[in-house]
């Protein structure tokens, strides 16, 4: 049986080939931030909050977290790092503008983003880089030196000690 989509899905299901793992994929990504910003009391007052598909790289120096924020100027991008996760959003501030006429519809809404990304590792926070060009962040984040590990050697003595 074939599922039921409205006259427009069956337009768009007939122009573009969707992956049903990554619009799984995608859901569960919105799920995972949404939780997330309702846990940590963020949560955006509106429905509007777009959530970027991130590539993640990680070096045997750093860790690479790329993305799309189309619609934004780089002074409206805050980023965070806050333990094992890089919290990003953007929204784009615009003032209101007088529009000769009836306007009917308006589809295109000031963009907003937030997305918070685990991290494979802790970095140094006070390293860290972030370059916007042509809508797309990239945000590089250099590894934390591991703790130095000292071994303790545990001398063993046949010796026991008794009091008769």
């Amino acid at each position: 049986m074939e599922p039921d989509f409205s006259s427009q899905e069956r337009g768009q299901q007939s122009l573009f080939r969707r992956d049903p793992f990554q619009a799984l994929q995608q859901e569960f990504d919105n799920m995972l931030n949404r939780f997330t910003r309702q846990w940590e009391g963020t949560e955006p007052s509106s429905k509007d909050v777009r959530v970027p598909e991130v590539d993640l790289v990680e070096t045997p120096m750093e860790v690479r977290v790329v993305m799309e924020l189309p619609g934004v100027d780089s002074n409206e991008i805050n980023l965070e790092v806050v333990g094992l996760r890089l919290h990003v959003r953007a929204e784009h501030i615009e003032e209101a503008k007088e529009v000769e006429g009836t306007q009917h519809r308006q589809e295109r809404r000031k963009p907003r983003f937030s997305r918070a990304v685990e991290l494979p590792c802790l970095v140094r926070e006070d390293a860290a880089s972030a370059v916007f060009q042509n809508g797309v962040l990239t945000v590089t984040l250099p590894k934390r030196e591991e703790e130095k590990r000292h071994t303790i050697v545990v001398q063993v003595t046949d010796e026991c000690a008794t009091d008769e």
